[in-house]
């Protein structure tokens, strides 16, 4: 019974986990079937390599399945962008560089 109760906290305390981390990222696309939903997120971002180098940006992709509202499956993918984007990360759509993500990461697979 112990054991149960230490796994079902430990399931709640990763489940908070990854409602706190998909709370970044903006759904661009949802597909549900019965109690599954299907999701393909989305975020762009800067990020530094090193503390001395300077920040490149980076677009980044989950596709997340959820049963009954609680992630069970999420993948991510990231790629580089092109140096002139950071200027207008925020004004990029998902959109422009969907040709760099894999076929189960791009728009025109959902």
């Amino acid at each position: 019974m112990t054991y149960l109760l230490a796994l079902l906290g430990l399931a709640c305390l990763v489940a908070w986990q990854h409602r706190l981390d998909l709370g970044r990222y903006r759904t661009v696309r949802r597909r549900r079937v019965g109690w599954l939903t299907a999701e393909l997120c989305y975020r762009d971002f800067l990020v530094a390599p090193h503390q001395e180098a300077f920040p490149e940006p980076r677009e980044e992709r989950l596709v997340v399945w959820r049963l009954l509202g609680c992630v069970v499956y999420l993948r991510r993918r990231s790629v580089a962008l092109p140096i002139q984007c950071d200027a207008r990360l925020h004004q990029i759509s998902e959109r422009d560089f969907d040709a760099r993500f894999d076929n189960d990461f791009r728009l025109t697979a959902w």
